[in-house]
This record gives structure tokens, C-alpha cells and sequence, in this order.
């Protein structure tokens, strides 16, 4: 049941993108999210449109918009993100 998922962030940014064949071509990805973003596999048949940030910023505040479809079915969520605050870890030199 593998069909169509894009998530765009509030520029439009492609934030994750798997084509019909379920492939994730890097270069349709934006730049700065690659290597950061994670969706569910199938979410025409969970109905789970999650997506998860790894090692959001800042500037990852804001709205996200995500289309699921294929032929049969079509779903879309949009959420708002914001990140607040980060973590900053000092290690004592060894």
C-alpha cells in the first residue's frame, strides 16, 4: 500500500519525500533536514503521519505540512513545531 509521502516545512522545504517506490532520493530532500527526518513507513495503512526531528533547531520552529496518498487513498496533517531550548553538554577535558 505504498503510495506518495511529503512533508514540506513553512517555506515549502521538502523536510521528507519518498516517491511511489518508497525510495527517498537525497537530492529531493532540502539540505538542511537531510539526515534528520524520519517518517513512518506506512502510513496509508496506519493512518500514523508522524515524522520525527532528530536534533531539531531553532529555526526548525514553525509549521509543517504532510501528504500521504496513493491511487485509493489520501491523507494530510499539519502541525506546529516549536522548539524552546537545547541541550548544551560540556565534557571536562581529559
Amino acid at each position: 500500500m505504498e503510495g506518495m509521502k511529503q512533508m514540506l516545512d513553512q517555506h515549502h522545504y521538502k523536510v521528507h519525500y519518498n516517491n511511489e517506490n518508497g525510495k527517498d532520493p537525497a537530492e529531493e530532500q532540502d539540505k538542511d533536514y537531510r539526515g534528520r527526518a524520519k517518517m513512518k513507513d506506512d502510513p496509508l495503512k496506519t493512518g500514523d503521519l508522524s515524522l520525527t526531528l532528530y536534533k531539531p533547531k531553532k529555526r526548525d520552529s514553525g509549521k509543517y505540512y504532510c501528504r500521504v496518498y496513493n491511487q485509493d487513498i489520501r491523507r494530510k496533517a499539519t502541525v506546529h513545531l516549536e522548539v524552546k531550548g537545547f541541550y548544551n553538554w560540556i565534557l571536562p577535558a581529559a
